[in-house]
């Protein structure tokens, strides 16, 4: 009887995920054409030149271009095709959760936050394949499997660069759980990268560095943090104008706003980066800290980059400011923007970048609101010791195999904090909630 209920139970889970996928999929078809497209249209043209001349995109790195290319082996239209490319890619990232995942409700969450932040472009981006390859690399790591972490995030990174900023984290958090520190891995993949991007020079010279300098000397966004302040800052002075196939803001503050936040940027990190070698964070923590920052401190805040993130956000229950930052992206673009653009026969964008300034605000909240619960998680607390002084405890939400979480403690005095990393109690390691 007992076999049966619980076989129902994973039954009836199986129909739900199945349901929110398939909604998430029709919603995302219906809205990936017309204007939501235009992407499609330069990936389209890249994918003619990687097949017919060699050729490599300006703005993205040089794996994209396999991506690029492969709707293009379909007999059907390139629109059409791409758009079945990542759904094939969104079931994937589907599966590899709910296979790897131990938090129940993950898929919902993820559903959510990808549907009300952007599900008019999720088929009309490419970002779903390096955010697949990121979210793998970062579940792996949390349960231990730093091999293929680093692999996945270095295929990522070849994909779109940002996956490149989980690997700091990984050799700190592997570091801390073997009590040394994986240079071999790291020199391994800096060698298997130093051979790729000589092969790429070979074969399309000038092209490894396009995608740096693209992001370089691209200005702010009208709706990035950075484009946030541009208006703020120089009000009455800054005005809209069109570059780098964006609509991005220009004030007499450009530089300082630029120099500002890049400083900013820096800080945040390496503290995300000293609270996971302290123990502080896991490495699941540490990882989507690290994106949260790299997004808001980036010159485009488009609503793609919330794939990138939507995945990770979803490994914790759903927090409020993160859903209104989904929401407030969508209201930015495709909402207000096109509704400047079509109704008002106009080329200001002010409405969008005022919805775009409210989700920042909104983004920054959660983001220090969830850094805040996470530390809180894990924060140490001094307890009076009648065998002498005071100890240290450290407290965590720890997961276990089952996928039910509790909360242990464990006295410095009997478990030292040591490179290997915590210990709690049979083994559990507070690293990565495994």
């Amino acid at each position: 009887m007992r076999r049966r209920l619980s076989t129902e139970t994973v039954d009836a889970q199986a129909l739900r995920d199945t349901a929110l996928v398939g909604a998430l999929i029709i919603a995302g078809l219906l809205s990936a054409r017309g204007l939501y497209q235009i992407d499609v249209h330069y990936y389209h043209r890249y994918g003619e030149l990687l097949i017919h001349h060699g050729g490599l995109p300006v703005e993205y790195p040089a794996l994209s271009a396999l991506v690029f290319a492969l709707p293009l082996a379909l007999p059907i239209g390139y629109h059409t095709a791409f758009a079945l490319e990542m759904v094939v890619v969104l079931v994937a990232l589907a599966l590899v959760g709910r296979h790897l995942v131990p938090e129940r409700g993950w898929l919902g969450r993820f559903v959510v936050y990808v549907a009300l932040g952007t599900g008019s472009v999720i088929f009309a981006r490419y970002d779903l394949a390096p955010a697949l390859a990121s979210f793998v690399a970062v579940v792996c790591a949390r349960r231990g499997r730093f091999g293929t972490a680093w692999v996945a995030a270095a295929i990522g990174a070849a994909l779109k660069v940002f996956p490149v900023l989980l690997l700091p984290g990984f050799f700190i958090a592997e570091w801390r759980i073997s009590g040394r520190p994986p240079w071999r891995r790291a020199a391994l993949l800096a060698a298997v990268g130093g051979v790729l991007v000589g092969i790429q020079s070979a074969l399309a010279p000038g092209t490894v560095l396009t995608p740096l300098s693209w992001e370089i000397h691209r200005g702010f966004e009208y709706s990035s943090l950075p484009g946030t302040l541009s208006l703020v800052l120089g009000a009455g002075h800054a005005h809209f104008g069109v570059a780098f196939r964006n609509v991005e803001v220009f004030g007499p503050a450009h530089a300082a706003i630029g120099v500002a936040v890049l400083v900013a940027e820096l800080v945040a990190v390496a503290l995300v980066w000293r609270a996971g070698w302290r123990e502080r964070l896991g490495v699941a923590e540490v990882s989507v800290l690290v994106l949260s920052v790299a997004v808001l401190g980036g010159r485009s805040l488009a609503p793609q980059y919330l794939i990138w993130l939507a995945p990770l956000w979803a490994l914790w229950p759903r927090h409020n400011a993160l859903v209104l930052t989904a929401v407030l992206t969508t209201l930015t673009y495709p909402e207000a923007f096109l509704a400047t653009s079509l109704l008002a026969h106009s080329t200001s964008v002010l409405p969008a970048a005022i919805f775009g300034a409210l989700r920042n605000v909104a983004f920054v909240t959660g983001t220090l609101s969830f850094a805040r619960q996470r530390l809180n998680e894990r924060a140490p607390a001094v307890v009076a010791s009648d065998k002498g002084p005071a100890a240290t405890i450290w407290s965590a939400r720890v997961v276990r195999p089952s996928g039910r979480i509790t909360r242990e403690a464990s006295s410095a005095a009997e478990l030292r904090p040591a490179p290997r990393g915590l210990s709690l109690g049979g083994g559990t390691s507070v690293l990565d909630g495994r």
